[in-house]
């Protein structure tokens, strides 16, 4: 998923209200949990990078951790 699209479904589908800085936080979030990607945590690895703004989550983790 992209990350124009995962913005635009948060818009349309929002879960609480949505704060001035929520897009950020939305990238920090995929970024702390895929190990491409500078910010990682090394903790659990939640999405795959596959180019510069595209991402798969890892559904197997995911469910693992939920």
């Amino acid at each position: 998923m992209r990350l124009e699209e995962l913005y635009n479904w948060i818009e349309e589908n929002p879960l609480r209200s949505l704060t001035a800085n929520w897009k950020a936080t939305a990238r920090k979030t995929i970024y702390y949990y895929c190990k491409e990607r500078d910010l990682f945590l090394g903790k659990e690895i939640l999405f795959e990078a596959l180019d510069a703004s595209t991402y798969k989550l890892l559904a197997e983790q995911y469910n693992s951790v939920r």
